[in-house]
């Protein structure tokens, strides 16, 4: 590889356990760690609350991102700075998440139609988080892509990275080939402009993807996060880490060997057919057979 790019797992709500970060460090899958978002509401948390929800993160050893949600800019500054207390290596700020639950309270990707109150969020977390710990996380826009308009208010807070995924909040997770590719010409682009933060591009990416090799080579500092494709390919993230394939499982091996680790730290059924059904989709003749293992076990 020309130059070190930073690759990121992407947090998945619901997933990411005590037992998913066990299995993950124990097969050396994963080099840093993005927490789900933790939702401040009316209050800031109490400690001992933001402690264990970090806790299997930081119990792995790798540097652990604290992500948090919400729109009252005091609160979450206070909480980013309990996050670092508790051993967070820098905080992000989740103003993406497509959940309706989450958006109809202007949370997650709700920010983005309330701009002023993103500004202020931004701003009171950057003058709060230290330099280099300090990030976001967001899409393209919420209803249309406005990308360089969002990303220059953004940018105007000065954090240390942006996460992009390349669709907007309204288009949740469809299908976007037609559009992909141009979305991604211009966030590198704008990208190029601004090199003094990190850019970290998200959304369908793969480890034969042509951003890869186009990111190694940019004049920028740069990386990918990925999410729902790690899950088909466990190894995937090592691969890209790695830049070769020698000694690292295939798609199809990856996925056996992240199961048969999942099951030795997670007893119970239900957690064990939701990764089953993530690795190898519920129509699948694998699932079928998983299932049925559990259900005769």
């Amino acid at each position: 590889m020309s130059k070190k790019l930073e690759i990121w797992p992407g947090p998945m709500e619901g997933v990411m356990s005590a037992e998913f970060i066990k299995s993950c460090q124990t097969l050396g899958l994963a080099s840093r760690w993005m927490t789900p978002f933790f939702r401040i509401s009316n209050d800031i948390p109490k400690m001992r609350r933001l402690r264990e929800f970090l806790s299997p993160f930081l119990q792995s050893g790798q540097p652990v991102s604290g992500q948090i949600m919400g729109i009252d800019p005091g609160k979450l500054a206070r909480t980013a700075q309990m996050m670092l207390q508790c051993g967070c290596s820098d905080v992000n700020l989740n103003c993406g998440c497509p959940s309706r639950r989450v958006t109809s309270g202007n949370a997650g990707g709700g920010m983005l139609r309330c701009r002023e109150n993103l500004r202020q969020v931004c701003s009171a977390l950057r003058e709060t988080v230290p330099l280099k710990k300090f990030s976001v996380k967001t899409r393209i826009g919420y209803l249309n892509d406005e990308m360089e308009e969002l990303l220059e208010l953004i940018v105007s807070c000065k954090p240390d990275r942006i996460f992009v995924h390349i669709r907007t909040v309204a288009e949740q997770y469809q299908d976007i080939s037609g559009s992909r590719l141009s979305r991604r010409k211009r966030l590198y682009d704008f990208a190029r402009k601004h090199p003094q933060i990190i850019w970290i591009f998200n959304g369908d990416i793969e480890f034969d993807s042509p951003l890869i090799s186009q990111l190694e080579s940019a004049d920028f500092p740069a990386g990918v996060m990925i999410c729902r494709n790690w899950m088909k390919d466990p190894f995937l993230l090592k691969r890209l880490s790695s830049g070769t394939e020698t000694e690292i499982p295939d798609a199809a091996a990856g996925r056996r060997l992240f199961y048969t680790e999942f099951i030795k730290h997670c007893q119970l059924t239900g957690p064990q057919l939701e990764i089953a059904k993530m690795l190898w989709g519920v129509n699948s003749e694998e699932f079928a057979r998983f299932k049925s293992e559990v259900a005769n076990h």
